[in-house]
């Protein structure tokens, strides 16, 4: 009785799935031929169709185009389409991209999807061999990736500033990077000998550096540089000061307890001669 009551079930479940199919073409029949030609699904059967899945985000958006050329439900997608447009001219923050993922509007959410595998195909074609020897011009942080999730099993890899995800403006291969405690240097950083030296009293924020040279400086603005370093989040920092050398110029008068917090900060304090 069970094993009737179950086929009788999966009989009405078949051909309720049957008639939806149906009055589903009925109504957006044109439209779904229309995407369906443009993307190439057709020339496939049926059970290749169904495993074959979401198309790649360029495969789409060429369909999408090639739909509007073909005047298929033009209307339909000329909105999607600029909205997109909008987006690879000014993608903004790659947050905010990430954000729009989970917006309730489809058009935002297509538009940043689409975005998002642009600029992953971009920055890992200009930046993914030379990053770790690229530093960002206005953060002085190194190019990294990032990986950014699209759907529950898909993902791209985005390269750029670690710290604001711009991937424009680099200095290439800056040699050693020197944060320098100097009340006499000038300038804010100063690049040559293959060293750029920049100066974190003028600055006040931390970067990625290699070396640390106290020259001139009074306890108080070694301790506040030794707090921002202590309080770092950037994991790629953190778990290189221990090993960084810390070279303290014979004319920096410094106090015992001062001198103390940078050798519990860094590998030890070295004395230029």
């Amino acid at each position: 009785m069970i094993s009737r009551v179950v086929k009788l079930g999966l009989l009405l479940g078949l051909i309720l799935g049957l008639v939806c199919v149906v009055v589903g073409l009925l109504i957006g029949g044109p439209l779904v031929v229309s995407i369906a030609r443009a993307v190439g699904w057709l020339e496939f059967s049926f059970w290749r169709f169904l495993w074959r899945g979401r198309p790649h985000p360029f495969e789409l958006e060429a369909a999408l185009r090639q739909v509007c050329v073909e005047r298929y439900h033009t209307e339909i997608w000329a909105a999607p389409l600029r909205r997109l447009e909008d987006r690879k001219n000014y993608p903004g923050s790659l947050d905010s991209l990430v954000s729009a993922l989970q917006s309730l509007n489809w058009v935002e959410r297509f538009a940043a999807r689409h975005t998002l595998v642009a600029l992953a195909s971009d920055t890992t074609i200009r930046l993914k061999k030379q990053a770790p020897h690229l530093l960002c011009t206005t953060c002085l942080v190194r190019c990294g990736s990032r990986s950014v999730r699209l759907a529950r099993r898909t993902s791209v890899t985005y390269y750029g500033c670690r710290a604001c995800d711009q991937s424009q403006g680099f200095l290439e291969s800056p040699g050693k990077v020197v944060a320098v405690l100097d009340s006499t240097m000038g300038e804010g950083q100063v690049q040559q000998n293959g060293m750029l030296q920049v100066n974190w009293l003028l600055r006040r924020s931390l970067f990625d550096f290699d070396q640390v040279e106290v020259i001139r400086a009074t306890d108080e603005d070694v301790e506040r540089f030794t707090v921002q370093v202590r309080n770092d989040t950037d994991a790629w920092r953190r778990r290189r000061y221990k090993k960084m050398p810390c070279v303290v110029a014979p004319g920096c008068k410094l106090s015992e307890n001062t001198l103390r917090i940078l050798m519990t900060q860094f590998k030890g304090v070295e004395y230029r001669t």
